[in-house]
């Protein structure tokens, strides 16, 4: 699932700051949150759609089992035109201060720690275990998943199951700090998939620096990824080798403005010799902490396609 890091990392805080409390007593709390979104898109190969993108709502709980253990549980719906209603993410955990353990349908790391690319509309390609040639789905049924915060940095673990060979078996590993307005992180991952006939290795490998200062940022992650998958039809086995790297960042030219952008390169992009570039540019106007519009775009360039792509977008997205 393609989104982008800015996406998600400002409207999972979105979701937190603005979450509308149910319940909250000694005991835990209840919060639901969400959030809205309108989107218009122009690719030079399609007409213009204005759909909901995805949108989504959720419910969180959080209880107090003792002084130094908390009972966690999430659940997460669609609420677009394509999915709605349908379950996005459905766990179960237990938090302390050995950190946080879930269980149940959730994201994959690759798609918790992302990287630096801010797109908004046609960013996310550079990720590669969810891009095409790759296409690890960003959301497994059956995901343990680790996280420890401290004061040195951050660790982040992640193991899901195949239910018999109905899900891809993935694990992940990820780790980070900062150093005042820098920080570095990175991991790696291994994803064996063996659904619908398939036969597929993936490993993975990413690093991620950035510097973020009052009015701007700017960062750069470099991923490289491999997948041995059989060729349909044949007994024999094809190792696709792909690098990528993204330089992104954003600078504040007004207190609600923003203006960002990137450069997206990979290389082998789904075939070997085929290369892929984007480069993107955009504005955000916050309205308000918890509603947006931006407008983005985007020139592509893809070696598999016969020609090169000039695509727009705007859109909203209302959080609660």
């Amino acid at each position: 699932m393609k989104k982008t890091l800015v996406a998600l990392a400002v409207l999972v805080a979105a979701g937190s700051v603005n979450a509308a409390e149910v319940f909250k007593s000694d005991e835990g709390s209840v919060d639901f949150y969400g959030q809205l979104r309108q989107e218009l898109k122009k690719n030079d190969d399609n007409d213009a759609t204005l759909k909901s993108g995805s949108s989504r709502a959720g419910v969180k709980v959080n209880y107090k089992a003792s002084d130094d253990l908390s009972v966690l549980g999430l659940i997460e719906f669609n609420i677009n035109d394509t999915a709605a209603f349908t379950t996005r993410k459905h766990t179960v955990g237990l938090s302390g201060d050995f950190g946080t353990v879930t269980v149940g349908k959730d994201s994959i790391l690759t798609d918790d720690v992302w990287g630096v690319e801010n797109s908004y509309f046609y960013g996310g390609t550079s990720v590669l275990p969810e891009a095409d040639g790759f296409g690890v789905n960003w959301l497994q049924q059956a995901m343990v998943k680790y996280v420890l915060e401290a004061e040195a940095g951050w660790l982040k673990a992640a193991y899901s199951y195949d239910n018999g060979d109905a899900n891809p078996t993935t694990a992940e590993v990820f780790a980070g700090t900062t150093f005042d307005a820098i920080s570095v992180y990175g991991g790696f991952g291994f994803i064996t998939d063996k659904t619908n006939g398939q036969d597929s290795e993936i490993k993975h490998v990413m690093l991620t620096a950035s510097y973020a200062a009052d009015k701007f940022d700017i960062g750069a992650t470099y991923w490289h990824a491999e997948n041995e998958f059989k060729v349909a039809n044949t007994n024999s086995y094809y190792t696709l080798k792909t690098d990528s790297l993204v330089v992104a960042g954003s600078y504040m030219v007004a207190d609600k403005t923003k203006l960002y952008g990137g450069y997206e390169f990979v290389g082998d992009y789904k075939a070997a010799d085929k290369d892929f570039t984007n480069l993107y540019a955009g504005v955000e106007y916050k309205l308000s902490g918890w509603a947006r519009v931006y407008a983005e775009l985007a020139l592509q360039d893809d070696d598999n396609k016969a020609d090169k792509e000039n695509n727009y977008g705007i859109g909203a997205r209302v959080y609660w």
